[in-house]
């Protein structure tokens, strides 16, 4: 079994960014929030601010949208091919909840995929919900109340905007 890897601690990160940037708090601990604690995510983020903000690259036009492209680039593109079908009905599911902005029950993640004809017994749940916090695309509390979320910085949206058909 995969071990699931502890995010970065935000408090530490948002330091290091107030430090190397000469930001005030806010702003370093909105952008330690952005990225959830994702080791790479809180590089690449760092990355595109220093390059707009201190080497004054006049063509980044916008910080969010480059931090997202090489998220999905060099990271989520990559791991999303390596998901199974169920692994990535539950992902798609997660995201359609909005797990990547609050927490979502275990029972409604399954009700859902119900709704949509795809049935999931709850062993086989278990399962690729096991092999999802290994990877460290979900998490899950360590109580009874079986809370889901998703944990990788802007993985909601990417998970919406690529792999989530309009209806």
């Amino acid at each position: 079994m995969e071990k699931e890897v502890a995010p970065l601690d935000e408090s530490q990160m948002a330091v290091s960014y107030m430090n190397t940037f000469d930001i005030d708090e806010k702003e370093g601990i909105r952008l330690a929030k952005k990225t959830k604690g994702y080791a790479f995510a809180y590089q690449l983020l760092g990355y595109w601010y220093f390059e707009k903000y201190v080497n004054g690259k006049e063509e980044i036009k916008d910080i969010d949208m480059e931090y997202r492209s090489e998220l999905v680039k060099y990271c989520y593109a990559k791991l999303w091919e390596e998901l199974s079908e169920n692994d990535s009905l539950i992902v798609r599911t997660m995201a359609i909840l909005d797990a990547d902005k609050k927490k979502v029950k275990r029972e409604d993640i399954i009700k859902y995929m119900a709704s949509i004809g795809k049935d999931m017994k709850s062993t086989t749940f278990n399962t690729y919900k096991e092999k999802l916090v290994g990877k460290g695309i979900i998490a899950t509390s360590n109580n009874r109340d079986g809370l889901y979320w998703l944990t990788l910085s802007e993985f909601g949206d990417y998970v919406r905007l690529y792999h989530i058909e309009e209806e």
